[in-house]
């Protein structure tokens, strides 16, 4: 049995097809023809597959009618009043960043799920992290504190003269027997 050969294919191995360089010519620009339009079918159907809708636009922000709901969960008039808003401009070809900007700029930045990640709202961001890491600092410094207290009080304990530790305890003792 003969193996296939890489460029003919399984017929050459048969003997079906005669051996030559038009043969193989063919077979190659074939093979392109149809890697190429893999790539183009590919290419057109692509952008369909992935196109815009309400939901992806709708996720950023919430209802703007006082419920607080996200926009895509919100079942009141001005819910679907905006998703409207967002369905017109889609079907008119708008991207995703031209609505959210046509939105903030009608309804304000209260309308969004999350603040921008600048300026002042910067702040929101970064705010929650510093917190935990300064709080985290400030508990490992007291937690090193008493630990450092700790030794030197055992310290202290274990230098003390053991005449001054006896003279205070024949004390208690004395003290102890004119309580009864």
């Amino acid at each position: 049995m003969r193996w296939p050969d890489a460029f003919l294919g399984y017929a050459a191995s048969r003997g079906r097809v005669r051996r030559g360089h038009r043969s193989s010519l063919g077979t190659v620009a074939r093979r392109t023809g149809l890697i190429l339009a893999w790539v183009a079918a590919f290419w057109v159907w692509t952008p369909a597959a992935m196109a815009l809708v309400v939901s992806d636009v709708a996720k950023e922000f919430v209802c703007n009618c006082g419920c607080n709901k996200m926009l895509t969960d919100c079942d009141m008039q001005c819910g679907e009043q905006l998703r409207g808003v967002i369905a017109a401009k889609i079907g008119e070809g708008w991207g995703k960043p031209r609505i959210m900007d046509l939105l903030v700029r009608n309804y304000g930045e209260k309308l969004l799920a999350a603040p921008t990640k600048s300026g002042f709202n910067l702040t929101a961001w970064i705010t929650p992290f510093a917190a935990i890491l300064l709080g985290g600092v400030m508990i490992s410094l007291a937690v090193g504190e008493w630990v450092a207290r700790r030794r030197a009080t055992q310290r202290v304990r274990l230098t003390m003269p053991a005449s001054v530790e006896g003279k205070y305890l024949q004390r208690v003792d004395e003290e102890l027997k004119h309580f009864d």
